[in-house]
């Protein structure tokens, strides 16, 4: 009976009585010595003519709820298999481009090996076996940066994918 009541309570017409009671003056002095004193009261009567369309919005606004939490959970699952996506397509360039730094470092490896035998028989300088193994040294460098990026983006991935 009380839910019901609660339901059914908007649908009976209500009566209010509303007054008013205020001083007034054209200036502040005059509204606090020589007030003009203003009254009313009134009867307001509200009669429902239809509360059917409260229940009917809710439901609206429960659907369309609902079909928002759909669209943002099909949008996230979009961009989280897009970055997956993006993510696995990165890996394989990094590993590609980890074995061109690989090959430069052997060829690196093996130009120094032939400008010190080279240098050991005086057909070439000191600065060029110098430029050379500064030259080893730096594609050495180039790839173990790109094998520290290899393992972060691929921990990343196995980490977005919940496979780790």
């Amino acid at each position: 009976d009380l839910s019901l009541s609660s339901i059914t309570a908007k649908e009976f017409p209500d009566v209010k009585i509303v007054g008013s009671y205020s001083n007034s003056g054209d200036t502040f002095s005059r509204s606090l010595s020589q007030p003009t004193r203003t009254h009313s009261l009134a009867i307001v009567l509200t009669v429902p003519l239809f509360s059917g369309g409260s229940l009917a919005s809710s439901n609206f606004e429960k659907y369309f709820a609902e079909k928002k939490l759909q669209y943002t959970m099909t949008q996230k699952k979009l961009q989280l298999e897009n970055s997956l996506k993006n993510t696995l397509i990165k890996i394989n360039v990094l590993k590609q481009q980890g074995e061109s730094l690989a090959i430069n470092v052997s060829q690196s490896e093996e130009l120094y090996r032939l400008t010190l035998k080279s240098y050991q028989l005086g057909k070439s300088t000191l600065l060029e076996l110098l430029e050379v193994q500064d030259n080893l040294l730096e594609s050495k460098i180039n790839l173990a940066q790109q094998k520290i990026q290899f393992y972060n983006l691929s921990q990343n991935y196995l980490w977005q994918a919940g496979l780790k």
